[in-house]
């Protein structure tokens, strides 16, 4: 019997990849000083755009992740190598009792 598609190994790693990316961005922005508020006014958008991507339910293509670093008044090359570099990182495996 097939394992039902919510719970694919697939799946799962999408959620992981765009928990990460919501983590690269909140990171970011808090940094930048802004509140998801004010972000979304810089983008253009409702404040619940801006919480489901920092929730990690909403993904973000290449050109809106161009546009949030700009409103961070990052180079998008920083905002894509810190994306790129965390999701590179090895996972954590099992702790052994060893």
């Amino acid at each position: 019997m097939h394992e039902p598609l919510m719970g694919s190994p697939q799946v799962r790693a999408l959620s992981e990849q765009l928990n990460v990316i919501a983590c690269v961005l909140r990171e970011a922005r808090q940094e930048a000083g802004l509140s998801q508020r004010s972000l979304a006014r810089r983008l253009g958008k409702a404040n619940s755009h801006v919480s489901k991507i920092e929730s990690g339910l909403r993904r973000v293509d290449a050109l809106e992740l161009y546009r949030i670093a700009d409103a961070f008044g990052l180079p998008p090359s920083t905002l894509f190598e810190r994306v790129a570099s965390r999701l590179s990182e090895p996972e954590p495996g099992p702790i052994s009792s060893d």
